[in-house]
């Protein structure tokens, strides 16, 4: 059932044609159709009731009224265009009301005076139908398709009428006049300025030029020569650099994103001073404090960088910004908040900023880089299929990553122009996923891996690291990287700009990739790692000062790295503190540090789910060297007893890993041997046989 509102702002239509007979049928079916559509209210001058005004006036005003015209006209009418038609095509023409032409040829192919009008002056699509029965059919389906049409357009910001500037209008007597109609500009939404229209977007000069960006980018995937890249961007020599000094600070900040260079100190002030060049004053507002508010992520200051995003989305709105800029900053202002409540320990459940984006009435979109983001994964998605499909008897030059590698840099370009920061730090997730699918193509290129495992570190992506060295093994998994491959990963980590993230990743690097690493590279990451569980603990004593908190469940939290308690990030926990345990590391820490490890792993180890207890009795196990060997026997002894097969033949084979003394644990094996379990049971024969 239609609302009041939607009963009453319908489209407006006007039908124009000849009266009476074979029309008189058409007419009223075509009103039929598009009014039960429920999109449309269809003007017919037959059913209008007497009125004061003169005729031709009483009609010219519903059409003026209308928002579309459909004219349609038969080949063999006498007259074969009515006066009336006429008046109402001439009063269209010189108002600008869209029209809708639809000629029937039935009878005779001899185009009328108006269809010849037309096709000279190739102003609009007209429609030429076969048959006068399918005259209906043919205006409702032309008339809908424009509405979907004219809206998609509007949607995609390109509704831009075709210039004008000299048109034909056909006399009653059959003559043609020639008059001028000024060309339509889109109506301006009424909180629109004269400084921001609102299809404000990225202009396509934003994108000309930038080779030290693309440049950049492309080495990322493969590092290349400056005269093989110049042999290879032969074409680009002829191509303009509108912008060298945007251009070498975007690439300088490329290079900072995938760690590998620090930022200068003055780098935000030249990128802003640069950037608001490319926008007029009302925008260039906004995008001043979204720099601010990146500098500031970058210096780890999540607080400041809210409050920038803050004023820049004040300002947007004061601005009337268009409604895809207002949606990326509270994107960015969504993600920045849930962020630092996650830090504070905040339980909440939504970001208000959500509700923002929510509200919106437009869909969520970014011109250009949609576009050029759906290139990048079309392109990729291409790789793999030509590779899978190709012949082996082809022979193929080049594996097309220079213009993946392009749309990726150029998008970040966009991103950086507009200081969008989510957009920003998605050109990792591009370049990793991008990096992913060479790699599984085409297995042999060192280059192409060490980038992908880099990508992955700087975006902490557990899961994706897992499945590599577990799963993969086109080129070799960890035993790829080398020593200075792993510095160079180790530095890239360094430079990840919030402490939170830089802990997670540092923690990653020593789960996968601590065997690859020199000696004095090892003992360095070592040392970070011990610095950053001393911070832990001190950090949880004062938590349990002012809150009264158990360790164990600050631990849970803070240790972990993770904001949440569910099972796949405890058991993601616990590996990285088993390979922490795995290198001897725990001796080196203070008493209080291990006692508080070892309450993280003994809480996890009465944890519900079967594989957090699983991954904890393996880290206790470690533990039994350290100066608590009581509380972790008791624990494995509790587990023994209790807990699944599975568990409890971990607990007997990490012992025999550790290879402890005896006397430590043969209570725990007398357990085993008599376990219901045969698989617990010759497990613990195995230990007894030793």
């Amino acid at each position: 059932m239609q609302s009041e509102w939607c009963r009453d702002n319908k489209i407006g239509v006007f039908v124009s044609s000849k009266l009476g007979g074979q029309y008189a049928i058409v007419r009223r079916a075509i009103r039929l159709l598009l009014e039960e559509s429920g999109m449309a209210r269809v003007y017919l001058y037959e059913d209008e009731p007497a009125g004061s005004q003169d005729n031709v006036s009483g009609y010219l005003s519903k059409l003026d009224d209308s928002d579309v015209c459909i004219f349609l006209i038969s080949n063999k009418d006498k007259p074969s265009v009515p006066e009336g038609v006429l008046k109402e095509h001439n009063y269209a023409r010189q108002h600008n009301i869209p029209s809708l032409y639809l000629f029937c040829a039935e009878g005779t192919k001899k185009k009328t005076e108006l269809q010849e009008s037309l096709t000279t002056s190739q102003i609009l699509k007209y429609k030429e139908i076969e048959k006068f029965a399918d005259l209906t059919s043919e205006a409702v389906r032309s008339t809908l398709y424009d509405f979907v049409n004219v809206y998609r357009d509007y949607c995609k910001q390109r509704l831009i009428p075709a210039e004008r500037k000299e048109e034909t209008l056909v006399q009653p007597d059959g003559a043609l006049k020639k008059i001028v109609v000024e060309e339509q500009q889109p109506p301006a939404a009424p909180y629109a300025t004269p400084h921001t229209p609102l299809s404000y977007s990225p202009k396509d000069q934003m994108l000309s030029g930038f080779k030290k960006t693309i440049r950049a980018c492309t080495d990322f995937f493969i590092p290349t020569s400056d005269s093989y890249w110049e042999r290879q961007n032969e074409h680009n020599k002829q191509l303009k650099d509108t912008h060298p000094l945007l251009d070498a600070l975007c690439s300088e900040f490329f290079l900072a994103l995938i760690g590998k260079q620090a930022l200068r100190d003055s780098f935000f002030e030249e990128l802003k001073a640069e950037v608001k060049k490319e926008h007029d004053a009302s925008i260039a507002t906004v995008v001043e404090h979204r720099i601010n508010a990146i500098a500031a992520y970058w210096r780890g200051n999540l607080k400041e960088c809210l409050g920038f995003l803050e004023k820049a989305y004040a300002a947007a709105e004061e601005n009337s910004a268009p409604s895809w800029m207002r949606n990326d900053l509270a994107i960015d202002l969504r993600h920045i908040d849930t962020f630092e409540r996650e830090l504070a320990g905040e339980v909440f459940a939504s970001s208000p900023w959500q509700k923002v984006i929510d509200d919106e009435p437009e869909i969520l979109h970014y011109p250009v880089i949609d576009r050029l983001e759906s290139d990048v994964y079309e392109r990729s998605c291409d790789t793999y299929a030509d590779e899978l499909t190709r012949s082996p008897y082809t022979v193929k030059y080049g594996i097309g990553y220079e213009r993946i590698a392009e749309s990726i840099a150029k998008a970040f370009v966009v991103a950086v122009q507009y200081g969008s920061l989510v957009h920003i730090m998605m050109t990792l997730e591009r370049l990793s996923r991008s990096l992913q699918t060479y790699c599984g193509t085409y297995s042999g290129i060192p280059s192409m891996f060490k980038s992908m495992i880099i990508c992955m570190l700087l975006r902490r992506d557990d899961k994706s690291l897992e499945k590599v060295f577990t799963n993969y093994y086109g080129y070799g998994g960890a035993n790829a990287i080398d020593a200075k491959a792993a510095a160079d990963m180790l530095q890239a980590v360094t430079l990840i700009p919030i402490d939170y993230n830089r802990n997670r990743a540092f923690f990653l690097l020593m789960r996968f990739l601590g065997y690859q690493f020199s000696d004095d590279e090892f003992a360095e990451l070592e040392t970070i790692i011990i610095e950053r569980l001393h911070d832990i603990v001190e950090g949880i004593a004062m938590l349990q000062i002012a809150n009264g908190l158990g360790a164990a469940g600050d631990l849970v939290y803070i240790l972990s790295f993770f904001t949440t308690e569910d099972s796949s990030t405890l058991v993601s926990s616990l590996k990285s503190l088993e390979n922490l345990l795995e290198y001897k590391a725990i001796n080196t820490l203070d008493p209080i540090v291990q006692m508080a490890l070892l309450q993280y792993c003994i809480s996890l180890a009465r944890h519900d789910k079967r594989d957090v207890r699983y991954y904890a009795a393996t880290c206790l196990v470690a533990f039994c060297k350290t100066d608590f060997p009581e509380a972790v026997l008791q624990c494995l002894t509790e587990m023994m007893q209790t807990d699944h097969p599975e568990v409890r033949n971990r607990i007997l084979r990490k012992l025999k890993e550790e290879d402890l003394p005896t006397s430590k644990y043969e209570y725990i094996v007398q357990q085993g041997r008599v376990d219901n379990n045969w698989a617990v049971r010759r497990t613990a024969s195995e230990l007894s046989n030793e």
